[in-house]
This record gives C-alpha cells, structure tokens and sequence, in this order.
C-alpha cells in the first residue's frame, strides 16, 4: 500500500462520480482501475475504488507526461472527501483498464 496524493479539491460530476485533484502521474497506461482507502482528516477511514484516466488532449503533446485524474464511484459524494484526505493505493486491477 502507498500514499498517492492528498485531495486540494473535489468536483462532483452527475453520472459520472466524484472527481479528486491533484492529479498524478501513474505511468504509461491511459486507464487503470484502483482499490483505493481514503484516510479523511477526522482519522476514519473509507475503502473505494478509483478510475484513473487519462484526459483526452487534442492535438496530443509527444513531450507531456501523462497525468491521470481520479474518479470515485457516483454513490461516493463531496461530504465523504473532504481536502486534506489521503488517498492510499490498496491494490490496482491490471485487467480493469482494457
């Protein structure tokens, strides 16, 4: 398990989950499934999954790192992640991602 970022903001998207910033370079991959546990200020603790994805940019930058942004589930909202929530990587679905 290890420490991915720490939330600075969050961004409720209807249908589609709970956006988290920063974002974060997770490699190569443009798409990966993650198990993930939020270690909210107050100490509680909340397990998850998380998609991170690649944003589409167009016209695509050879040179730019890859960044990934995170999403958690639509049943996961805004009060449940507040700033300063850690985001640790449990494991991550190598599979999940195709």
């Amino acid at each position: 398990m290890h420490r991915l970022l720490t939330v600075t903001d969050t961004f409720a998207i209807k249908g589609r989950g709970l956006v988290l910033a920063p974002d974060v370079d997770l490699g190569s991959e443009a798409q990966l499934a993650l198990a993930v546990e939020l270690r909210r200020p107050d100490g509680s603790r909340l397990s998850s999954t998380a998609l991170a994805q690649v944003p589409f940019v167009t016209p695509p930058n050879p040179n730019r790192r890859l960044r990934h942004v995170l999403t958690l589930p639509a049943d996961v909202g805004k009060d449940e992640v507040p700033v300063g929530t850690q985001v640790w990587v449990v494991e991550e679905d190598k599979d999940a991602g195709s």
